[in-house]
């Protein structure tokens, strides 16, 4: 894995004065962050272990060598998933767990009715006779996939507003149907969204979040004020489908996107780029950088992937232009982290037109391209 680095990020974390002036081991517990949820009907257990603890105020330093960590459950209601809903959990979970020789002992039940569709696509009378072409294509290469009228999910379905109206569809044929891919044809005026409260050091924010219609487990809103996805909420945050969006509102937009998906899929540019990441960390704001999110992106990319990575220190006037020319190159991945509007996207600092919308850009080849702007 090759990387190209610019910029030092230069990040000053100051101490928590209520965990450097406590004169106590940290942290208290040697099992922190236990979580439980579920995956396509596999039942998960994580916790976070501390084999090291410290005292700041004394300066003790404590090891333990060895943790064993006792776990114990109640028998429940038996799951019952499809045969390709186990398979695909099965293969996912596999690389993710410490104990893998037990997917199969701890697997859901089989459901004694096989799966009717794999993949679903929703979307509006506008958009629909290009998204016919993709159910097509995806019906002739063997994964059974239906096109779905978003109106009529809307009207026939029960829910507090629109977005939860299309989540509780999206459960009932994961449940009885077997589905595993879901495709929302549309942007926010096309499809619904579920807005969620966000809060990342120290600002707040409100976003769309698509998790919401993938993982399926729970309400979102276990408290029942409406105010969805907070910690209060009980999310697992697993995905229990695979989800994606094409953000199209126009008829152009979509005959492109179908398209460009069928050509990517049945014959693909051979070519380097195939495996090329280039991730882009920008100032977001004061002493925080997008490039947490692009070194949590570059772990989870396939190790014999180039990953260049252009990373913005948290000061002025150190915005870069490496980048575009590996991008104009070709990549299959591409994460921005930075700063957006109407007319391009942008460093904090100079140059602040680096990444704008006046040609800077003559890309041929790129994959998946994502964007965080603030």
């Amino acid at each position: 894995m090759e990387e190209l680095c610019t910029g030092i990020v230069d990040e000053i974390i100051e101490p928590d004065i209520r965990i450097y002036g406590s004169n106590a081991l940290w942290p208290s517990s040697r099992i922190l962050n236990v979580n439980l949820g579920s995956k396509a009907g596999f039942k998960l257990l994580s916790f976070r272990v501390m084999p090291v603890r410290y005292n700041p105020v004394n300066g003790e330093l404590e090891m333990a060598e060895n943790i064993i960590a006792h776990i114990s459950w109640n028998e429940a209601t038996a799951t019952f998933r499809s045969s390709g809903q186990i398979e695909r959990g099965r293969r996912q979970l596999e690389g993710w767990i410490d104990n893998p020789e037990y997917l199969n002992s701890c697997s859901p039940a089989l459901s004694l009715v096989e799966g009717a569709v794999d993949f679903i696509v929703i979307t509006s009378d506008d958009y629909s006779d290009s998204f016919a072409q993709l159910v097509s294509f995806k019906n002739a290469s063997g994964i059974t996939t239906e096109l779905v009228n978003i109106d009529s999910i809307l009207l026939a379905g029960s829910g507090w507003d629109d977005a939860e109206i299309l989540r509780n569809y999206i459960i009932e044929r994961y449940q009885n149907d077997g589905l595993q891919y879901v495709l929302l044809g549309g942007d926010e005026t096309v499809i619904p969204v579920r807005m969620i409260d966000l809060y990342c050091e120290g600002y707040s924010d409100n976003a769309p979040v698509d998790l919401y219609f993938s993982d399926l487990d729970g309400t979102w809103d276990s408290n029942g004020d409406h105010n969805y996805g907070q910690p209060d909420d009980n999310l697992d945050l697993y995905s229990d489908v695979t989800v994606g969006r094409a953000l199209i509102s126009s008829q152009s937009d979509a005959a492109l996107f179908v398209e460009r998906t069928i050509e990517y899929q049945q014959d693909p540019p051979a070519g380097d780029w195939q495996s090329t990441a280039m991730l882009c960390g920008a100032g977001l704001f004061t002493g925080y950088t997008g490039a947490k999110v692009c070194d949590s992106i570059a772990i989870n990319l396939p190790m014999d992937w180039t990953i260049y990575k252009a990373y913005e220190a948290s000061k002025s006037s150190d915005g870069y232009t490496t980048h575009i020319d590996i991008i104009n190159d070709g990549t299959n991945w591409v994460h921005y982290a930075g700063h957006g509007s109407t007319t391009g996207i942008f460093w904090q600092g100079s140059p602040f037109g680096a990444e704008d919308s006046t040609g800077s850009f003559t890309v041929s080849l790129i994959g998946m391209l994502f964007m965080i702007r603030r």
